[in-house]
Formats: C-alpha cells, sequence, structure tokens
C-alpha cells in the first residue's frame, strides 16, 4: 500500500478487522432493538382459537347488520385458512394504536379537493401508518398491479402494500345478496 493513498472503505475495513466486528455488533444490536420494537406494538391475545372463532363470527354477525343482512357470519372451508392466517398472534396492540379496516379497498376517490388543494388522502394515510409500522387490513376485489398502478395509489405507496397487506384470494362463491 502506497505512504499517503486514501483508502477505499473496503479497504479501510479491511485492514481494521477489530473495527469492523464493532460495526457489524452495532448493526446487529440496532435491529435487534428494532425487532423489539415491533414486538411490543403487538398485544397478544390470550384467547384460544375456538374463542377466537367465536369473537370473530360476533363480530361478522355486527357488520352484516350494519349493512342490514340479518344473517350470521358462517366460518367454513373457504374463509377459514384466512382466519388461522389472522389467529398468527399478531393481534394489535388496542391501547397504543388503533386498528384500520378499509373495506372495498381502492374503490373510493383516489383525490379530493381541499380548499382548491388537490390531496390524495388514503396515499397519505397508508404512508404515514407505513411509517409508523402500524397493522391496516382491507378487502378489495383488485389485485395488487392494479392498486399499485399509476391510475390507483402508484409505485411507491404499492412498494408499502406489498408490506404492509398479505394479499389473499379467497375462493368459493361470492357471499353477497
Amino acid at each position: 500500500m502506497e505512504k499517503g493513498k486514501d483508502l477505499s472503505i473496503p479497504e479501510a475495513i479491511l485492514t481494521n478487522q477489530k473495527f469492523y466486528q464493532l460495526l457489524q455488533k452495532d448493526a446487529q444490536e440496532i435491529i435487534a432493538g428494532e425487532k423489539e420494537k415491533m414486538r411490543q406494538r403487538r398485544l397478544f391475545l390470550p384467547l384460544a382459537y375456538s374463542d377466537f372463532q367465536s369473537l370473530f363470527c360476533t363480530f361478522g354477525a355486527v357488520c352484516l347488520l350494519n349493512r342490514n343482512q340479518n344473517k350470521n357470519f358462517v366460518i367454513d372451508e373457504n374463509n377459514e385458512p384466512v382466519i388461522k392466517q389472522l389467529y398468527r398472534k399478531q393481534s394489535v396492540n388496542m391501547f397504543v394504536r388503533k386498528p384500520l379496516i378499509i373495506d372495498e379497498f381502492g374503490r373510493e376517490s383516489k383525490t379530493v379537493l381541499d380548499y382548491g388543494n388537490v390531496t390524495r388522502p388514503l396515499s397519505e394515510l397508508l404512508s404515514l401508518r407505513s411509517d409508523a409500522g402500524t397493522l391496516t387490513h382491507g378487502t378489495t376485489n383488485f389485485i395488487f398491479n392494479t392498486l399499485s398502478s399509476d391510475e390507483f395509489y402508484g409505485g411507491m405507496i404499492g412498494d408499502r402494500l406489498k408490506t404492509m397487506f398479505n394479499f389473499i384470494t379467497l375462493q368459493g362463491e361470492s357471499r353477497r345478496i
């Protein structure tokens, strides 16, 4: 190595393994701290799956009644795999962050006028919730490629949708009346 030559970052790291190991340790501690923050955002409900099912059906019946459908919510072979996934011990901590459930995601107006200024309220909301790491649920008839297109939310929000949502297709006939 020439005297007085500036070292590149890789060369400097290779010349000082102890420094590299300290940086590596710091990075691992930061990652562990972020994982712990994510874990603390979630409240694990101490419910058996049967109790979770019962609670889920009760809230499902309330949603149906709000839509003027006087019938029970039914868990069957078409929706039970998804309901089991929602039971992945990852309920939102109700006391720290309120959950958001968006029904018919993608059908809302994408832009609105606010005192003459064009805003994209849902895109802004999704961006804020993504930054905060808050869990968000939604139902939609659109596929991911449509939602991330420029006509909907665009590529930037589309990338966030990949990390915020699990896109799960429900099979079977429509349950709408």
